[in-house]
Order: structure tokens, then sequence, then C-alpha cells
């Protein structure tokens, strides 16, 4: 990407026609944050740039307006949806839990691999001791401090994968869920709280049962026991609200497509909390209960407001012109 914007007439020159202002507006909702050079509608960051410095919006301060924010929307895009994950453990209590007790295992991004050569995908979960943390019973407990604070503003949103893994159909000729969908992994159930000084908890879900699964690549991947690499990975940074039901009867790529880019998981809105910001996660489980955990993920981090509040001071001066 151009760390500044090139000239109007180089813009000018190109034969693709300029995309309505609407469309610089949803920038806002479609900036691809996982790849750093990508681009909202196929809009340019050039076009963006020429837009906001070329004559085309003078005489209009309203369409100019909006493509400032644009343009500073576009800057901060990366920021706005930084890697939040898992940075350090605070607190690790196995409970009953006698096998995957290596609390580090839930620090960092999801990995490729299952641990059996294949690739992490919805029907394929990870399950090394290396991947995935557990605990159980009325002990258990796990709280996990974030690489960044979750800045709790609308879209707010706390991820956790827990290597929940969706069962085959067997009477389906194709790689299939079963309709309605299950698991074939053991349950996961636990109580989920969060905290911005590691003192003070406000519980987001209680006996939570964690169904949704994972997934690491989602493109270039034509089965569940693919062992080659996929050519695109999803977004471990993408919310996905959806539940187990949204994979009723999917096949593979059906089941692909739910997900839209998505590497999945539970997500949990975090928008209405009474604090600025998230930087622990808790995971508690009583009787009965048994919680295993992968990998936590949060969007937004906090360093996006102040540069939205540039943006939107760059526009109150440019309507003043």
């Amino acid at each position: 990407m151009q760390g500044h914007c090139e000239s109007g007439k180089a813009v000018r020159d190109e034969s693709r026609a300029r995309r309505p202002a609407r469309q610089v507006v949803n920038v806002l909702t479609t900036w691809d944050t996982h790849n750093a050079e990508g681009a909202a509608l196929g809009l340019s960051i050039r076009e963006i740039c020429y837009w906001t410095e070329g004559d085309r919006f003078s005489g209009d301060p309203m369409k100019r307006t909006i493509s400032v924010f644009a343009t500073i929307v576009a800057l901060c895009g990366a920021a706005a949806y930084a890697n939040i994950t898992a940075s350090s453990v605070n607190l690790y209590h196995a409970g009953g839990e006698g096998t995957w007790i290596n609390p580090n295992a839930a620090l960092g991004w999801l990995t490729a691999q299952t641990g059996d050569g294949s690739n992490l995908n919805p029907f394929d979960a990870a399950f090394s001791t290396d991947d995935l943390v557990g605990i159980s019973g009325a002990n258990g407990d796990l709280v996990l401090q974030l690489s960044a604070p979750i800045g709790i503003i609308p879209g707010a949103a706390l991820g956790v994968h827990t290597a929940s893994g969706l069962a085959l159909d067997p009477n389906s000729p194709f790689f299939a869920n079963s309709n309605p969908a299950q698991n074939y992994t053991n349950p996961r159930k636990s109580t989920l709280s969060v905290s911005q000084n590691g003192s003070d908890w406000f519980t987001i879900a209680t006996d939570h049962l964690f169904s949704n699964p994972s997934n690491y690549y989602d493109q270039g991947v034509t089965d569940p026991f693919q062992t080659t690499p996929g050519t695109h990975a999803a977004d471990q940074f993408q919310p996905f609200f959806g539940s187990l039901s949204s994979f009723n009867g999917k096949d593979f790529p059906g089941t692909l497509a739910v997900l839209n880019g998505s590497a999945g998981g539970d997500w949990f809105d975090l928008s209405g909390l009474p604090i600025s910001q998230v930087n622990y996660v808790q995971f508690a489980t009583s009787a009965n209960e048994t919680m295993y955990v992968d990998s936590v993920a949060g969007v937004p981090e906090p360093t996006v407001l102040p540069l939205l509040a540039a943006g939107l001071l760059l526009m109150r001066r440019r309507r003043t012109v």
C-alpha cells in the first residue's frame, strides 16, 4: 500500500470508473483487515486519496466530508481491528482435568494443523495438549490477560475457540453435517466473565455451552482431511455470531460459506458493558462441567478511538472552509 496519495491526474487516467459516494461510506463495514492491501468494494486507497484532495467534491461540502471520513477510516482500519489474543496466564486451576493442563496452550492465535497432519477445520478440531487447555469441576478456573485492551464501543466483541468439532453425517455420500448439526467432541461448558482491572468481573455468559467450530483456511481446501495447506487463511478476528444450528445439513463448502471468511468460534457482544475496556477473560466451571480453550480473540482495540476522533475533527474543519 502506498504511504501517500498519488496525484489526482494519475488516478483520473485509470480506466476504472469512480465509485458512487455511498460506496465510500461502506468502507466502514467492508475494509479487509486480514489482508493489509485489501480494499473495500474494490475501492483503492489511491481513489480514496484522489476523492479527498482532488476537485471532484469541490463546491459540495457534504460529499467532501464523506470523502475525508472514508480516508480516515481506511487509514485506521487495521488499528480498529487489531489482533487481540491472550498474551499471558494470570491464574490456572485445572480442577478435575488431568490431561490438557498446559495453560499456555490458550495463548496466541489458532494453529493451522490439528496434530494429526490435517488442517484445522470444522470437522477436524484441535486436540493436542500444545493447542488447548482444560478445566473441569467446581475448582476449574482459567484467567487470561489480553495482548491489548478491547475497547467497549459498538462492535466490541470477544471470540472463544474451544476446539469443538462438527460430526459428519454417516449417511451422507459427501462430507456433510448431520441435520440437526451435532458436535463429535465432548461438551464444553463454563461461565465466561471479563474484567478491566482483574478484580471486578462482569459475567458475559453463565454455564454456557460452547459448540461452534473453528476453521483455519477459508480457501484452497476441498475436504476436511486435506493435509496440504489452503491458499488463504480465515480471519481469526472476524466475529461469527452463528450457532450450531447454522450448520444443519451443510456440506463442507456450505459449512465454509456459513462462516463467510471467519475462523468461527463462539462470539459475544461486549458493547453494553459498563466499563471502558476489557483486559482479562475468565473461564470457571462448576460441578459436572468441563471446558477447553484453544484461543481467544477480541475486537476492536481502543487506539481506533482517537483516530476516528481526529477524522471527525478534520471533517469539521473542512466544513468551515
